[in-house]
């Protein structure tokens, strides 16, 4: 009966909207049309502002009319709307985030974000999306780019950059409060408000807090409740015709139960697990100076500083993170347009002592200059993208991430391209001197075995080879398509293999473990997306994601990729329906597929999602979201190393917007 409910709301986002005729959606709620979403204007795919019709590699643009109704309350979960990016629900605070492959709780092979600010933690390589949790009606835009970016983002851009745009103040004078629960959240609530700062300058200041819902588990206990309370401002002038300053400063907190307990005997045997509570704090400051010389040179500088903090039982982590950057924009002639730029980054990571995790006090330094140089090699046709990134860092030394690109824009409507290139991940600190004690689970075995990962000096750099290609096409001004292909080949993939065995004190068999880049592994799939606008008040959107992992040869190594294979589904697809029912109406539906993990034994499982929007005036706004519509709940992910799988449920959320002062 329930499936039968989801079902009939998916079809009623599907229903025409010619009865709507003659009914114009308020401007502000209505969906980017087919010609704007071409020329949107990105910057993630080679430092400079660029229209999407106009780059030479995959991204997709999640925009902010996309998240307000998408009914989705939570970063990590809005990246759902991109195709090609793995977002799997591990628990009540962490997911699985990847894109084109290799898709782990810490994305090491993903470099994240925020407003060009890199939310990337090399002490365990990837990201602590619990700490980067935000008020979505903050974000401007979303800007997802699938492959390697190397070229211009540096070490770390090896499978792709998602890159999180908040709102100006500028545009965004006045005040909004939004108040919310259900779904994953047992509430939350956010306000801003911005403001003019003398004659030259804005305002915006934020807070909010949000609770998370733990996820119900069949083993007898909740996981993974998640607290999150954060606030800041950001301040911005222009403080003449060529110049312009911002600073923008924000903190947050937390805490969670999410972490599982080393010391429990409970880690050894069927059953609830023992949990421990986490607790993080964190925030940064950043300034950034943009200088115009003229029509053809521009400048930015930017520099931030950057503070996490974590505890569990007793164990302290602590990490501070300074950078420095430049870029300069400098068009060389109607022919040529040139984007190169130098940084330096120093990260001080305080020492850890105790379980599970052990590593010295460490401070990392990494240098880098990078250049892509634009060539015109027929005019508004064919062009030429060369471009390289030189870094040195403190673990592997000089590193060198090359890019070659071809654009050939066929007619105003219709480009094509193609690309080669290299990308590297760094060690963490913890791969190269680290102590991890920790459990891994042979699924097929049935047994659990205790590790103590060491960590090796010399572990070198993993390495990816790229080679991408894709379309761009406005068919007509109702119907566009957007496609890419890849094919990618991986070098010494860290791993981890057996030393000589012992028994602990408590009689378990123990395997020492040691890094080591002994796997490899090739990767091809495609994604395809495509936009049609039915009527005026009616948009439709879809897309397609496929992906082929082949492991390649290694000696034992202890991973989830190597020994139980791809951790990623080998399809995926979405479908989306906005409806604008009358002026303040709108209807919503999203149907999501993802193909099961064999590796994991996670199923097969559909998703569909139904929003109702009520704007009964310009300032005040009603949302009623269903999620997981169509069954009870589902698995999305592996839990923890027993083997076990937390559901995710379905779910009822509604929140309210105020806006005033506009």
């Amino acid at each position: 009966m329930t499936s039968i409910t989801g079902w009939i709301f998916v079809g009623a986002g599907l229903l025409p909207g010619a009865a709507f005729a003659g009914q114009v959606p308020v401007a502000d709620q209505r969906e980017t049309s087919l010609e704007e979403l071409m020329n949107i204007e990105v910057t993630s795919a080679s430092k400079k502002d660029q229209r999407l019709a106009d780059t030479a590699a995959s991204v997709f643009v999640i925009t902010r009319e996309m998240i307000r109704r998408s009914g989705l309350t939570s970063l990590p979960e809005l990246l759902r709307l991109a195709p090609g990016v793995e977002v799997a629900r591990t628990d009540g605070a962490l997911w699985s985030i990847g894109i084109r492959g290799f898709s782990n709780p810490f994305g090491n092979k993903l470099l994240v974000l925020i407003d060009g600010r890199s939310v990337y933690n090399d002490t365990v390589s990837g990201v602590y999306w619990l700490a980067q949790d935000m008020p979505v009606d903050q974000i401007e835009r979303i800007e997802v780019v699938r492959g390697p970016v190397a070229a211009i983002w540096g070490a770390n851009a090896v499978n792709g950059v998602i890159n999180i745009i908040t709102r100006s103040p500028h545009d965004t004078a006045g005040g909004t409060v939004v108040v919310g629960a259900g779904g994953d959240m047992q509430g939350y609530g956010d306000a801003s408000y911005s403001g003019r700062l003398g004659s030259k300058g804005d305002y915006r200041i934020f807070g909010g807090y949000r609770i998370h819902d733990a996820l119900p588990s069949a083993f007898g206990n909740s996981e993974g409740n998640w607290i999150h309370r954060t606030g800041g401002f950001r301040l911005q002038w222009e403080l003449s015709d060529s110049d312009s300053l911002a600073v923008e400063a924000q903190g947050f907190t937390g805490n969670s139960r999410n972490v599982l307990d080393f010391y429990s005997p409970y880690r050894y045997t069927p059953g609830a697990l023992e949990r421990i509570p986490m607790f993080y704090s964190g925030g940064s400051v950043v300034g950034e100076w943009r200088h115009t010389y003229s029509e053809r040179s521009s400048l930015l500088v930017r520099a931030y500083y950057d503070r996490y903090d974590e505890t569990e039982v007793d164990v302290n982590k602590g990490l501070d993170v300074v950078d420095v950057e430049m870029e300069h924009h400098w068009v060389l002639s109607p022919r040529q347009e040139l984007v190169w730029g130098a940084g330096y980054r120093r990260s001080a990571h305080s020492p850890v002592e105790g379980l599970p995790l052990t590593f010295d006090p460490i401070q990392t330094n990494l240098f880098s200059i990078f250049g892509e140089d634009q060539i015109s090699l027929i005019p508004e046709k064919l062009y030429f993208i060369a471009g390289t990134a030189i870094q040195h860092n403190s673990f592997t030394g000089v590193e060198i991430q090359p890019t070659g690109r071809l654009l050939w824009r066929m007619t105003p409507r219709h480009s094509l391209w193609t690309a080669v290139s290299r990308a590297v991940r760094t060690p963490s600190v913890l791969e190269r001197g680290g102590v991890n004690t920790f459990l891994d689970y042979d699924i097929h075995m049935g047994q659990v075995f205790p590790l103590v990962a060491h960590g090796n000096p010399n572990l070198q750099s993993e390495t990816l080879i790229g080679y991408e290609m894709g379309e761009r096409s406005e068919w007509t001004k109702r119907l566009s398509l957007d496609w890419s292909a890849f094919y990618n080949l991986y070098q010494r993939l860290s791993t981890i293999y057996t030393t000589n065995l012992y028994i602990d004190p408590r009689g378990f068999v123990v395997m020492p473990t040691v890094y080591a880049n002994q796997g490899s592994a090739r990767t091809y799939g495609a994604d395809a997306s495509v936009n049609f606008t039915a009527t005026r008040r009616w948009k439709l959107s879809a897309s397609y994601s496929w992906l082929k992992m082949v492991p390649g040869a290694y000696t034992y190594p202890l991973s989830l990729t190597q020994i139980w294979g791809p951790t990623d589904p080998q399809h995926q697809s979405q479908f989306h329906s906005y409806l604008d029912l009358s002026r303040t109406v709108e209807l919503d539906t999203a149907a999501y597929y993802t193909a099961s993990i064999p590796a994991l034994s996670i199923p097969a499982y559909w998703r569909a999602d139904v929003r109702l929007g009520w704007r009964p005036t310009r300032s005040l706004e009603f949302s009623l979201a269903g999620q997981n519509l169509l069954r009870p709940e589902h698995s999305e992910f592996l839990y923890d190393v027993l083997g076990r799988r937390v559901p995710v449920p379905r779910g009822i959320a509604g929140n309210v917007t105020w806006s005033f002062g506009r």
